[in-house]
């Protein structure tokens, strides 16, 4: 499985940061973290082996912190606090994933850190929404 990404620049998030240009930082961030995020999810389901995770989790890593500073920069210290618990959650489950399928390749450990995995990612993007409709309001 080949997966293409694009990922925000330094700048960018500089930009986010300094609260300019938030709108359209946090946007292009949405996509590209929408793509990482499916491709991870992907990844996991098909039973991917650690380092075919690892690019798709940086990617999402990435993102979940511009965006992190986007509300930072937009008074949002809760939703960016709770980014990073979740990027923490997401951290702890993917090691938890990788012990389980290294141990046994279709055990019910791996099948549930997938699912588990699952649903830390649509809390991820439920931040990311929630976000957005601040910064865009």
């Amino acid at each position: 499985t080949t997966t293409t990404t694009t990922t925000t620049t330094s700048s960018a998030a500089a930009a986010a940061a300094s609260g300019g240009g938030a709108a359209a930082t946090l946007t292009e961030s949405r996509n590209v973290l929408k793509k990482a995020m499916a491709n991870l999810v992907l990844l996991l389901k098909q039973r991917g082996h650690t380092a075919e995770l690892a690019v798709p989790t940086r990617v999402v890593v990435e993102q979940a912190r511009v965006h992190a500073d986007v509300a930072n920069a937009h008074q949002q210290a809760p939703i960016a606090d709770d980014i990073n618990a979740v990027l923490r959650k997401l951290a702890r489950e993917l090691r938890e994933y990788s012990q389980a399928r290294d141990t046994n390749d279709d055990s019910v450990a791996a099948t549930l850190c997938v699912q588990r995995c699952a649903a830390i990612v649509r809390e991820l993007w439920q931040l990311s929404t929630r976000l957005e409709q601040l910064v865009c309001a």
